[in-house]
């Protein structure tokens, strides 16, 4: 990865707008694309865990043909390590999910690879709806954990110490 500048949130935020379709940052051209548009419009933290994005880097695949950077925003995780923050898809292409920023939420990368394409998570509505009217049902117990673990929305953080306390709503689909 070759990588240049580096940016802040707000910095970088301020640029997104819906008319745009590229930016100029320091001579580079870069395209806003949807992973961009999604961390304007839904925030720039993990929906799952609560990591808060807390600078971009402007990079590169060292093999990349086109010449072009992007931009990729990045947190710690709690032993202080840089973690990516991911674009995914809310509900995974592959059980029917569409690639447009209504079905993308911000991940870090570990929370991307913990749900994978995993369906445990999905509201029992959109698997009626797309497998009859039991839907894919899970073992009890472990769809009580997965909405446990999984159906929270973060409202509030509060940072003590080196500890992140949470306030949280549970989300009731299921």
């Amino acid at each position: 990865m070759i990588r240049k500048e580096q940016y802040s949130v707000e910095f970088v935020m301020s640029l997104i707008k819906p008319e745009k379709k590229s930016i100029i940052l320091d001579d580079d051209t870069i395209i806003i694309d949807d992973k961009l548009r999604m961390f304007k419009q839904k925030g720039c933290c993990c929906r799952w865990c609560g990591r808060d994005g807390i600078y971009f880097y402007k990079q590169k695949s060292e093999n990349q043909t086109d010449g072009l950077f992007h931009l990729s925003l990045y947190c710690r995780d709690e032993n202080g390590v840089e973690m990516v923050l991911t674009k995914d898809h809310i509900t995974p292409l592959i059980y029917g999910g569409v690639d447009n920023i209504e079905n993308l939420q911000p991940l870090c990368k570990k929370c991307n690879e913990e749900k994978g394409s995993s369906i445990s998570w999905i509201p029992l509505k959109v698997r009626e709806e797309k497998n009859g009217k039991r839907g894919m049902q899970l073992p009890a117990e472990k769809a009580k954990r997965e909405a446990i673990l999984r159906g929270r929305e973060i409202e509030e953080r509060k940072w003590k110490k080196n500890s992140v306390t949470y306030k949280k709503i549970f989300s009731t689909d299921e």
